[in-house]
């Protein structure tokens, strides 16, 4: 489901926390892209996709951790650790998104993006 439509049909988020994908800037917050290269980056503005969240009323918690560069399918980042399978922790979380699908099953944000094949989505616990 992408954020244009739950934004659409659920224009006020108010008060609900929400998580992003260490790839997106947001104002203050240290983004590394999960990259030691980018360990220092403290972006001076919000990406669209945060100030829309914003905008909408949520509250944005924190960030979650990601394959370096979003570039991997296992979830597993050698300089800030990997994210790892809630119902197994020797397994891997799986796909660049993995922090977020952690993030969503542990009930520690209600609402996470992720950048999917050019495509901004926005996933979200229901249960």
């Amino acid at each position: 489901m992408s954020t244009l439509f739950i934004l659409y049909y659920y224009p006020y988020i108010i008060y609900i926390p929400f998580s992003i994908k260490n790839i997106f800037y947001a104002k203050g917050i240290r983004c590394t892209a999960g990259s030691k290269i980018s360990s220092n980056n403290t972006p001076n503005i919000d990406s669209t996709a945060v100030k829309r969240m914003k905008k909408a009323g949520g509250i944005l918690i924190g960030t979650n951790n990601l394959n370096e560069f979003a570039s991997g399918i296992t979830g597993i980042n050698p300089f800030y650790g990997s994210s790892k399978n809630p119902w197994d922790i020797s397994k891997i979380s799986g796909g660049s998104s993995g922090g977020s699908a952690v993030a969503l099953f542990n009930k520690l944000s209600l609402l996470s993006n992720h950048w999917h094949a050019n495509q901004f989505h926005l996933s979200y616990y229901t249960c």
